[in-house]
């Protein structure tokens, strides 16, 4: 009930299309007048039209001289149109499975192949199979929040292409990877650094949440660098949580062990010192990072007996508890002859921050 009428225009070289040199008019023949403007002549009459050239004989190889082209486009025109769908959408970090029919118009199943395309008009995956009418592949868009699909159905020698679109979201998250610097008490820092999961940058200027095991939480932001510098004021090892999170649910979470030890320190005797009836008793207590140690107390010993409250070695006074400030303790005694020559040394007994430790021996000459 179709008539198909084929008008071959002999050694036009493109009578469709903007540039050809017949866009504008056709010259007429003995069966009719020259046609001015063919492509908008036909589009309001709905002909459907193909166009290849002979190109004047300039032999070019693009030419027609066979019609082998002009048939293969004339066919086209028979092609069964189809309609893509999708019937389904999976999305699981950046990875999204499409699921989907391709019919004709008549609801029949075809098979060929599909493409698929991102928002930016770039090729995800190609060539995807399509058997009786179902298909079903995975894809993977980096970028995070709404994003547009195109499905698009490949044309073959029997079935036309059609195209549909999808929406999906993709999840904004995070790798996270933690490092310690420093293990000594005040001296310890957890390094967080942060990068979207699937396009792997950096990510600057982000909450980073601490939560420690007496239930704190800290908020620290990342650097230019990524990085979220989180100082730990703890006095011995401790395990945190280190988590981002959106405004409604946490995003990445790790749980990191840091080690906090006491700082060691060293301590020595000066040699001793007489003034006037008394002798002079000193010690310098320095921490492993050469600072002045502050807090704990310390004790000299004479020949390995401690020098009591009340000056002597041997009575049950309590021990002389000297404090530690600015890194150094002294303290005048009286002159005694039978501890002349005799070994001195001190004992450091800690704190918090700073390991217990003894000093060198030296002989008490005056």
């Amino acid at each position: 009930g179709n008539d198909v009428v084929l008008a071959w225009f002999y050694d036009s070289s493109d009578c469709v299309h903007v540039g050809g040199t017949a866009y504008k008019s056709v010259r007429g023949s003995e069966t009719g007048p020259r046609l001015y403007n063919p492509k908008s002549y036909m589009d309001k009459n709905k002909i459907y039209y193909i166009c290849t050239s002979s190109d004047h004989s300039r032999h070019k190889k693009t030419a027609d001289y066979t019609g082998t082209k002009t048939a293969k486009e004339f066919m086209k025109l028979f092609k069964t149109d189809t309609k893509t769908t999708v019937t389904k959408t999976q999305v699981k970090d950046a990875t999204v499975t499409i699921t989907g029919t391709v019919k004709t118009t008549g609801s029949k199943n075809v098979d060929g192949s599909i493409t698929i395309k991102d928002s930016q008009n770039k090729i995800l995956k190609k060539n995807i199979k399509v058997k009786n009418g179902q298909f079903k592949t995975s894809v993977t868009v980096n970028k995070p929040g709404t994003q547009k699909i195109t499905v698009t159905y490949n044309q073959n020698n029997v079935h036309k292409a059609s195209s549909t679109t999808c929406k999906v979201v993709i999840p904004k998250n995070y790798t996270m990877e933690t490092k310690q610097y420093g293990n000594t008490v005040s001296n310890t820092n957890l390094v967080v650094t942060l990068y979207d999961d699937k396009t792997k940058k950096i990510e600057k200027n982000k909450i980073v949440y601490v939560k420690f095991q007496n239930g704190t939480i800290r908020t620290v932001r990342t650097d230019k660098k990524g990085r979220a510098v989180i100082k730990i004021n703890d006095t011995k090892s401790v395990k945190v949580q280190v988590y981002v999170r959106n405004s409604k649910k946490i995003l990445n979470s790790k749980t990191v062990k840091v080690t906090v030890n006491k700082n060691a320190v060293k301590v020595t005797v000066d040699k001793v010192v007489k003034k006037g009836n008394k002798i002079v008793l000193t010690a310098h207590i320095i921490s492993q990072n050469n600072r002045k140690v502050n807090g704990g107390n310390l004790v000299f010993k004479i020949n390995g007996k401690t020098l009591r409250v009340d000056n002597t070695l041997n009575s049950n006074k309590s021990p002389l508890k000297l404090k530690v400030k600015n890194g150094i303790v002294s303290v005048s005694i009286p002159v005694n002859s039978k501890i002349i020559n005799e070994r001195l040394s001190a004992v450091y007994s800690g704190s918090y921050k700073y390991k217990a430790n003894t000093s060198n021996v030296v002989k008490i000459k005056i």
